[in-house]
């Protein structure tokens, strides 16, 4: 499953759905999360400077992405 590079949270993805979400703050967790972003929104997250997310860069067979 080929990814997108990854995005600052100030650039809003296209399209709904689950995206893989990393925060570089030096008191984040550093684990990648997953994250859903619905009707220009991410899902009760308030994003810092240091956000970043990335998905599919095509969709999916399923049409998933």
């Amino acid at each position: 499953m080929k990814r997108t590079p990854w995005y600052p949270a100030s650039v809003s993805p296209v399209r709904d759905g689950l995206y893989e979400w990393r925060c570089k703050s030096l008191f984040a967790r550093k684990e990648v999360v997953m994250r859903q972003w619905t009707h220009g929104g991410w899902d009760d997250l308030n994003p810092c400077p240091k956000c970043q997310w990335r998905g599919l860069a095509q969709p999916s067979e399923r049409g998933e992405g």
